[in-house]
């Protein structure tokens, strides 16, 4: 008898399992902000109704690599839905192509995420790539340029630069142009700037500045 039972119980358990297996499941994406975002979410709605056997491999192979996915979380909840939580890459800067006017989001390592025609965050204007595209690493020099331009607005709440002639320039609301170079330590160009800007602040003949140039082992002031 005990032995029946035994039997019984393993076989329920086996057509309990394959039928959790074989029923179709309705896939649900979750993000920090409430959404995952259009692109990704399109992909996984793709996936609705799709047996859950063979419905893990599949999600794996969406989110793993995808650019918008910086961690990610998978459950099944009773009867039939399947629980993504992700947190989703932000972006945190910007980069404007001045012919054109497109404006493309990049996360903190420098991918772009999406292009839009705004931006909330530090923008640097650039004469951006033509092949540049959704999911592609915008190069060193842009993603040094960024990260310039956010520590200047982090200092002084100014969120726009531009790449030309080979340097960035920024400009400071007292009119100052500030030059930088595009490679270097970030922390020694923006302590830099802060000391000779600090400086030049306290001088009382502060109109007869125009350009504090950062290029150079020595920096100058114009």
């Amino acid at each position: 008898m005990k032995k029946i039972l035994i039997i019984a119980g393993i076989l329920t358990t086996l057509v309990l399992t394959l039928s959790i297996l074989t029923i179709k499941v309705k896939v649900v994406c979750k993000s920090q902000t409430g959404v995952c975002p259009e692109s990704l979410n399109n992909k996984i709605q793709n996936l609705n109704n799709k047996k859950l056997v063979t419905l893990n491999r599949q999600i794996k192979k969406i989110l793993a690599n995808n650019y918008l996915v910086n961690e990610y979380s998978i459950r099944f909840k009773l009867p039939n839905i399947y629980i993504i939580d992700l947190i989703a890459r932000e972006p945190v800067f910007a980069l404007k192509d001045m012919d054109t006017q497109k404006i493309a989001l990049v996360s903190s390592e420098g991918k772009i995420l999406a292009f839009s025609n705004n931006s909330y965050v530090p923008i640097v204007g650039v004469e951006l790539n033509s092949e540049l595209v959704e999911g592609s690493n915008v190069g060193e020099i842009n993603l040094f340029a960024l990260r310039l331009t956010d520590g200047v607005n982090k200092m002084y709440q100014i969120k726009s630069s531009q790449i030309q002639n080979n340097s960035l320039l920024v400009e400071l609301r007292s009119q100052i142009r500030v030059l930088f170079p595009l490679d270097g330590e970030i922390d020694v160009l923006l302590g830099s700037l802060r000391l000779i800007y600090s400086k030049v602040e306290g001088d009382n003949s502060l109109s007869n500045y125009r350009e504090i140039d950062l290029r150079y082992k020595n920096p100058v002031i114009r």
